[in-house]
């Protein structure tokens, strides 16, 4: 799972790169954010682009919005993902 964060309130903040692998389910990055900025919400939005091993799955791309005042940590979980596999019709 390849993540990048951005907050568009503050776009001289550069996009936080993460990438999760079996080997590491976690990750996180350190950002100075100027106080006034996150004193009572700071939207952000984390693009997602999952790769499966089965090669038969296609790759799916999905965002996701967060308050990281309210949520400073966001857990991605598996129903998340699934959600946006195409349906089986």
């Amino acid at each position: 799972i390849a993540a990048s964060v951005t907050f568009a309130s503050l776009p001289a903040i550069e996009p936080l790169a993460f990438n999760l692998r079996p080997e590491l389910k976690a990750d996180n990055q350190h950002v100075l954010i100027p106080l006034v900025n996150a004193m009572s919400s700071l939207p952000g939005t984390v693009q997602l682009n999952v790769a499966f091993v089965d090669p038969l799955v296609s790759s799916i791309e999905f965002s996701i919005t967060n308050d990281f005042v309210t949520e400073p940590v966001l857990t991605i979980v598996q129903n998340q993902i699934a959600a946006q596999l195409p349906s089986a019709d």
